[in-house]
């Protein structure tokens, strides 16, 4: 596997660790969230930030590296350097 770079897109595991979040939370602000029986709007944009592998509501989730970390800087988050993900991973 060749190390991934910003224009990567990957799916959520990998991606995880790339951004510097856990599966859950880029889960999260992909799909949105209830919270106390209200609706979170998503922080990511399906189409911009990620897009599904297949037409599946269950196919899985694949970021686009980038776009995510723009998204991230832009609202402040520390993002790791780049660096190659475990083999296997995803």
């Amino acid at each position: 596997m060749s190390p991934p770079t910003s224009n990567t897109n990957l799916p959520t595991v990998q991606a995880s660790q790339l951004l510097g979040l856990s599966e859950h939370t880029l889960r999260n602000w992909a799909r949105g969230r209830v919270d106390r029986g209200k609706k979170v709007e998503p922080k990511l944009k399906e189409g911009v930030h990620w897009f599904r592998r297949g037409a599946g509501h269950n196919s899985p989730l694949i970021f686009r590296i980038r776009e995510c970390r723009e998204f991230l800087d832009s609202q402040g988050y520390p993002l790791p350097p780049l660096q190659p993900v475990a083999e296997g991973q995803g």
